[in-house]
């Protein structure tokens, strides 16, 4: 792992200092002594690095899971159900209570039903058939409607606060 990294402008400067140790009287013992130090703690800096990395990618892909998922949620779904309610069909809301008693128990149920749509409902899946039953506006991917359950979920166990 080290030969990918470059060598840091100490390192290289105590590597420069070790070619001509007869530059001065106990550089060669300073620059060995520098270059151990460095060593040591060069995986620490190294693993905090990559840790860094993880935890800011991390960060960044939830925050646009949200933002594709509310942004879905607004373009697609709002119309009828905006702050999780239903304005076309009395009980088929999205709080928890209407979607168990429509059968929606968890994100596989919510996804076919976001995929195939039921009722007055349009589907939204990309292969979704027969045409009159799916929307006519552009559909979403198999992830995007994974995304947008999730949220759905997520909005309604929160009962659809801000």
């Amino acid at each position: 792992m080290r030969a990918l990294l470059p060598a840091s402008p100490k390192l290289q400067a105590a590597q420069g200092c070790q070619a001509k140790p007869q530059c001065c009287p106990g550089a060669a013992q300073r620059c060995r002594q520098q270059t151990a130090v460095w060593h040591r703690f060069r995986p620490f800096q190294v693993m905090s690095n990559q840790l860094f990395s993880l935890a800011a990618s991390m960060v960044l892909c939830s925050s646009a899971y949200a933002a594709t998922a509310d942004a879905n949620f607004t373009s697609k779904c709002v119309g009828c159900h905006i702050n999780g309610g239903n304005i076309i069909q009395a009980g088929a809301a999205l709080s928890t209570s209407d979607l168990q008693k429509n059968n929606v128990v968890g994100a596989d149920s919510l996804y076919k039903l976001i995929y195939e749509g039921k009722n007055r409902m349009p589907g939204f899946g990309l292969e979704c058939a027969p045409k009159g039953k799916c929307t006519f506006g552009p559909r979403l991917t198999d992830e995007e409607i994974h995304d947008l359950s999730q949220y759905v979920l997520k909005r309604a166990a929160d009962d659809w606060k801000q």
